[in-house]
């Protein structure tokens, strides 16, 4: 069975910009894409549908495309549950909503690692912070593991 990889509006971007500023990222996301995405069955939830859907992409047709052929997640009302849990807490800046709907779905998902920004989903069982292990577990939620 592959180990899953939720993708949030990062990766599908950067396979179709063309900005020279952050070409690095975009050399080794398509790289990636190219090489290793195939070691990997990939999720999007509908967040990241409406994130790319809304903004202004280069290439727009083709990353809609692209988009198109994964696996979107089940809707699912705990992880708004979670994601709200995270803003409340300041454990994520609350202009970022959709980025902490990201981290939920993957920390629901226990099989699951995130793709960057975050490089590790806390669903993966990587090393946190106290004040992060703290806030999660006060309001109900388990933490992997804590450093």
């Amino acid at each position: 069975m592959k180990q899953s990889v939720y993708l949030d509006s990062t990766i599908p971007s950067y396979l179709f910009d063309e900005r020279e500023s952050i070409k690095t990222y975009i050399e080794i996301t398509r790289k990636w894409w190219e090489e290793e995405r195939g070691n990997f069955a990939l999720w999007i939830s509908d967040e990241s549908i409406i994130e790319l859907s809304q903004g202004e992409y280069p290439n727009k047709d083709k990353l809609m495309a692209c988009v198109a052929a994964i696996q979107v997640l089940p809707p699912d009302e705990h992880v708004f549950e979670v994601a709200q849990v995270y803003l409340d807490n300041y454990l994520m800046p609350r202009s970022l909503t959709g980025d902490a709907i990201h981290l939920a779905a993957t920390y629901l998902r226990r099989d699951t690692i995130k793709a960057y920004p975050f490089a590790l989903s806390l669903s993966k069982g990587e090393r946190v912070s106290r004040s992060w292990f703290d806030k999660l577990t006060t309001n109900g939620l388990t933490c992997p593991a804590l450093s």
